[in-house]
Order: structure tokens, then sequence, then C-alpha cells
């Protein structure tokens, strides 16, 4: 998030927070009592200078969660003396205040963009060896054509089923069967075989053969809370893809 101030600006000691500490100098509300408000975790990428020669007309930092659609948020400063100054060493006044409405809510469903195998220890047959047994450790990527909810780089839960060309089900249940995590920018979703999978409807060969499609996907949304149109999806096949 950024604040623009009527002129350039320079922060010493102000308080932006850090991942483990919400800010103390900076709040954000909706004021719905129903919602949890984010707070302030930390400086964004255009960071507030430090000296008047860094001075600036804006400064960011990043906030804890996304905004809610179609909300008037006020995001209220609360500076100490000598915190937030202007070039002529004035102090921005003790609160202070600015108001903004979010953007309207997003009723566009996710899609996946790119499926692929990325560890396969056999041949043919993704997540069992030779024998049927499980292969620990065989694993495939799912690419968002958005940011999904959840946490950057950490694990997802959920479930999701697949078929492959003969007609064998699978479901791939996160935290059981497989891990299901995400990258640093929650729009890959890597899932690694960590226990027994089971299939259904066995076609002619056992086992689920490269490539197979994902059919649906429960427990997965983007920020807006819309689930995934895998149907309408560009490319659900996973297979391999340099």
């Amino acid at each position: 998030m950024t604040v623009n101030f009527s002129e350039p600006v320079y922060c010493s000691l102000f308080d932006f927070g850090s991942p483990a500490t919400a800010s103390t100098d900076i709040a954000i509300v909706d004021n719905d009592t129903t919602n949890v408000d984010p707070t302030v975790i930390g400086t964004g990428s255009n960071a507030c200078g430090a000296s008047r020669s860094a001075a600036d007309t804006s400064f960011s930092f990043t906030i804890s969660k996304g905004l809610l659609p179609d909300k008037t948020y006020t995001v209220t400063l609360t500076p100490e003396t000598n915190e937030v100054q202007d070039a002529a060493n004035n102090d921005l006044a003790n609160p202070s205040s600015v108001s903004f409405v979010s953007g309207a809510a997003d009723f566009t469903p996710p899609t996946l963009t790119d499926a692929r195998v990325t560890n396969n220890h056999g041949t043919t047959d993704w997540g069992f060896n030779n024998t049927g047994g499980t292969e620990l450790g065989d694993s495939f990527s799912l690419t968002f054509s958005e940011t999904m909810s959840g946490t950057a780089s950490t694990a997802a839960t959920g479930s999701m089923q697949a078929q492959d060309q003969d007609g064998t089900v699978i479901t791939f249940t996160c935290g059981t069967n497989v891990s299901c995590t995400w990258n640093s920018t929650v729009t890959g979703l890597s899932v690694v075989v960590i226990g027994t999978n089971t299939t259904s409807g066995v076609g002619a060969t056992p086992g689920m053969q490269i490539p197979f499609n994902i059919t649906t996907m429960n427990g997965f949304t983007d920020l807006q809370g819309n689930v995934p149109n895998i149907l309408g999806s560009s490319d659900r096949l996973v297979d391999y893809e340099l």
C-alpha cells in the first residue's frame, strides 16, 4: 500500500512493523467490526527516506492481508515528534488520516495456465513404482492465472482429482497422500507424493499413466473466494514439458 503527501517527507524511527510484529504507528480500518482489518508488517518497495536529501512525496508499506472489495478504508498515521518530517523539519500531524474505497469485487474464477510433471522415478506410471506401490517423491506443478488464497512458500490444504487417458482416477489430498506447497507469489502449487496412493476406475493399464488431467479441485480459491474453473483452463494436462 502507498500513501501520498502534499510535499516530500522523510522518516526517522517511524514504526513500519515486521513480519512478527505489526506496526503501532499505522492503522488500517474499514469500520466494520465483523471484519478483521489488515495490519502493517514492514516497509514496501518505496521505503520512506531516512534524511532530508532522500525525502519523497510517497512511501509504501506491506500489509498482512488483501483488502476486501468495495469497502471504505481509513489509513491513520500516528507519528511522534521528528518521526515524519518535511524538508523544513515540520512534523506530520499526529494523527493524520486518509480514506479511500477499495476496488470492485472480483467474480472471475482462476484457471490453470500450466500443469507439468516435475519428478517421476518411473517411466510412464506417475506416483507408482513398477510393482504398483507408491513412489514417494514423484511430483507435479500447477500454475494459476492469478494469486491464490494462501501464504507464500507454505503448505496448502485441499484436494484434487485426476484421471488418466484410460480412465484411472486418483484423489490427491494435501497433507495426506501428497504435500502441496505454494511458491513465493502464491500462483504456483507443487504437489509431491508423501503417502499411499490408491486408484479407482482402473483402466486397461493400472496406475496413473502420463499424461493425466486434473478434473476437480476442492478447498482452493483466489483472494476473492472464487473457486478454480478447471474445465475452462488452458492447461490442465499434467505431462512432460521442457
